[in-house]
């Protein structure tokens, strides 16, 4: 029986260095081969994940931006987008205060990829904004919103705040297994890596028994929940652990491998 195996990117298929091992991607690809159905899930923007794992040939599909887009690697376009309205992205702008906010980063399918307004990183993948103004010409192409606070305390009741403001959103606390700060990702409502997964679900004729999941950080939460067999990192965040049925090795140590090869006995 095939099965549908989704991964998380950062702290699961990637290891540390933000490199995935070539036996693995081999391996996954040989899976694929076989008929199984690979699906990569990660909050990333789409050039993000092309670029850090060979274009992605061992996949049959890109889950990115937190839900809000799928990709079908071998026909080589689009089958899902959801994006967040230019009025409610300029509203979430207004809230921009830079004694609480440390970044808004607004996530696009464009040259860019992601607009960040405050300092971020060096990256042929982002665009630093410096003024709200600059917004104008990307606020038709956002596909999910990242607000990351000075303060992790402030966290919920921002989410409670932005909750009672905007109902066509949803909001979701995230944290990483290899960090300890906490942000809020931002999607369309009903967009979420589990509807996503639960979509290619259905395209593949498939059954939600069939679909084996790996992940560390928190917005992995609802896809681990919605899969028959979850499986968390060994690096993976308590709280994601104690949802999953099992725990296999580190991102480090082809957790992901070890884990499948034991499991579907290859």
């Amino acid at each position: 029986m095939s099965k549908m195996i989704v991964m998380d990117m950062d702290g699961t298929l990637l290891r540390s260095d933000g490199t995935c091992s070539k036996e693995v991607e081999e391996y996954l690809n040989k899976l694929k081969e076989d008929g199984n159905i690979i699906v990569l899930a990660t909050g990333r923007c789409f050039e993000e994940v092309m670029a850090s794992v060979d274009n992605a040939f061992f996949a049959n599909y890109i889950i990115s931006h937190t839900g809000s887009v799928i990709y079908d690697v071998s026909k080589e376009k689009f089958i899902f987008k959801s994006k967040i309205s230019e009025n409610i992205v300029n509203e979430i702008v207004s809230l921009y205060d830079e004694k609480t906010i440390e970044r808004i980063s607004f996530v696009t399918l464009n040259k860019y990829n992601r607009f960040t307004l405050d300092y971020y990183q060096d990256s042929k993948f982002v665009h630093m904004i410096s003024d709200v103004k600059e917004l104008k010409d990307i606020c038709n192409d956002v596909f999910n919103i990242c607000i990351r606070l000075k303060q992790d305390n402030y966290v919920n009741t921002l989410i409670d705040e932005m909750k009672m403001e905007f109902k066509d959103l949803d909001f979701i606390v995230m944290q990483d297994s290899f960090g300890s700060d906490k942000r809020i990702e931002i999607v369309p409502k009903g967009v979420s890596k589990a509807a996503s997964i639960d979509k290619l679900v259905k395209l593949e004729s498939m059954d939600r028994k069939d679909v084996i999941c790996f992940g560390d950080g928190l917005n992995d939460i609802d896809m681990l929940e919605y899969s028959s067999v979850s499986v968390a990192m060994g690096n993976a965040l308590e709280d994601v652990k104690n949802v999953c049925k099992y725990v296999t090795d580190t991102n480090d140590n082809e957790g992901i491998m070890t884990f499948l090869k034991k499991y579907l006995g290859d």
